[in-house]
């Protein structure tokens, strides 16, 4: 979807994010963004020693580009496998 713009909130403008950024960003849940992962359909860094997920702001880019839907109706979105 070209011209697409989403309104956010998270505070750093790092590429980084953790996963309740990634999923304030995306608009989802938490659980949501940690499941994207599990599926392969959000690529995450890491960290070596402990476990946390970094997301990069580019691959919810275009996670949102590929899989978000407005609904003209009711102004909810749908996300779509």
């Amino acid at each position: 979807m070209s011209g697409a713009t989403y309104e956010v909130s998270v505070r750093s403008e790092s590429p980084w994010m953790s996963v309740s950024e990634a999923a304030e960003y995306a608009g989802v849940g938490a659980k949501q963004i940690r499941l994207l992962s599990r599926q392969g359909r959000l690529p995450f860094t890491q960290l070596h020693d402990r476990a946390w997920r970094l997301y990069r702001r580019e691959d919810i880019d275009a996670l949102l580009a590929r899989h978000y839907h407005p609904v003209q109706e009711d102004e909810e979105t749908a996300w779509r496998s």
